[in-house]
Order: structure tokens, then C-alpha cells, then sequence
């Protein structure tokens, strides 16, 4: 398996499990806001839920892709303000449903909703040791986003070809997600 991003930072171990019943709980909400939407989730109006319900605590901005604060990311997570931080073009290109944009924002989604705060103890050791994947910052946002784009209920036994084509993903992460989907059987 190919790696996408870089290692993200330590923070309290989570289960693939546990990603996948956030993620299909934040669906729910999304569904029970805006209806039902079959397999495209419509992450744009997705993150327009929060602050709604049980997410009534969480937010995002969209910001000037020349805020200083956008330098070098199209999007970040202050988990302190439990607020997601997404540059204009980004947005604007998830509302045209632009496979990479949706990506990027569920994966931003996923360090909020998953309370991603650093875990100081463990950050306090040799920054050159290798982070279990079940402890890294990046992987549980991507996993998150992987399940909230592309559900196991709805992707499995499909070809990747085909998890692009009905959930509106990259064929990166449609790769990833069949042969990630394969091994749980």
C-alpha cells in the first residue's frame, strides 16, 4: 500500500473501528439534516451541519488563499477552537465536487471530529521514532475520510473504477479504499 501523506504528529490511539463509527455517525447527522443522498456525499453541505445537533460546538471559515495562515496548506484543524480552516479555492473547488478538494476537507473533518489534540508525553520522545499508525494524526484523518466518502457498506466488493465513479473520489484514494476493503474480508 501506497503512502499518501506524510506521518502526522502523535495523539491518542484509535481503532479503525472507532474511526469508522465517528465517521458513520457524523453521515447519520448529515443525512438526518439534509435527507438522505445515497453514495455522493455531499461534503460541502456536510460541513455546513456543523454547528447543528450533536456538532453544535464545531465550525470552519473559509479563508483568503492569501491569508498568512494558508501559506503552504489548503486546509487545517485548530483543534483548540474545534474549527476547520479552509482556503477559498479549496471550498470552491469542493463545491464543484472536485475529488481532491472533497477528500481534503472529509480528512480535515476527521481531526475534528476525532478530537485530535497532541499527545504531549508521547511527543516528548525522539522525534525521529516511528509513530503506530493507530497513534498518527494523518492516518486517523485519512481513515476517517475514507469511511466517511466511501462507506464499507456501500464500497465493498466494488472495483476501484467503480468507487471513483460513485463516490466521487481520486483513484488514489478509490485504490486505496478497494485494496483496504479487500483485506477485511
Amino acid at each position: 500500500m501506497f503512502q499518501i501523506r506524510k506521518t502526522g504528529v502523535p495523539v491518542q490511539p484509535t481503532s479503525t473501528a472507532k474511526i469508522k463509527s465517528v465517521a458513520d455517525s457524523f453521515r447519520a447527522h448529515i443525512e438526518k439534516i439534509l435527507g438522505p443522498y445515497g453514495m455522493f456525499c455531499p461534503i460541502s453541505n456536510a460541513l455546513e451541519t456543523l454547528g447543528q445537533g450533536s456538532f453544535e460546538d464545531f465550525g470552519f471559515m473559509i479563508l483568503d488563499d492569501n491569508d498568512p495562515s494558508m501559506i503552504d496548506k489548503w486546509a487545517y484543524t485548530d483543534p483548540d477552537n474545534k474549527c476547520i480552516y479552509i482556503s477559498n479555492s479549496v471550498y470552491a473547488k469542493a463545491c464543484k465536487n472536485n475529488p481532491q478538494a472533497r477528500f481534503t476537507i472529509a480528512h480535515e473533518l476527521g481531526h475534528l471530529l476525532l478530537g485530535h489534540k497532541l499527545d504531549m508525553v508521547f511527543a516528548r520522545q525522539n522525534g525521529t521514532a516511528s509513530i503506530p499508525c493507530y497513534r498518527d494524526s494523518e492516518w486517523q484523518a485519512d481513515t476517517f475520510a475514507a469511511h466517511l466518502l466511501m462507506p464499507t457498506e456501500l464500497a465493498k466488493g466494488m472495483t476501484a473504477n467503480d468507487i471513483e465513479k460513485q463516490f466521487g473520489v481520486s483513484a488514489s484514494a478509490a485504490v486505496a479504499r478497494e485494496e483496504r476493503l479487500r483485506k477485511e474480508i
